[in-house]
């Protein structure tokens, strides 16, 4: 039986988007079938989420913080 896998296809790797990079790739996968996007889409939604929630808590803490300080 032959495996036609390729092996460096599984490997994981981290890239790093803006916010804006994301939504226009989330765009462009919009116009794909729904069968060829739709676990894609749903995978950077996972990833980038509650990365952007983690980044907006820090933003609002950052401002109440200098607010304070006024």
């Amino acid at each position: 039986m032959e495996n036609n896998e390729n092996p460096i296809g599984k490997m994981k790797i981290d890239l790093i988007f803006t916010i804006d990079e994301i939504n226009e790739i989330l765009h462009s996968l919009a116009h794909l079938p729904f069968h060829q996007a739709a676990s894609l889409i749903k995978k950077i939604q996972e990833q980038a989420i509650p990365q952007a929630e983690k980044h907006e808590e820090a933003f609002k803490n950052a401002v109440n913080a200098e607010l304070e300080q006024s």
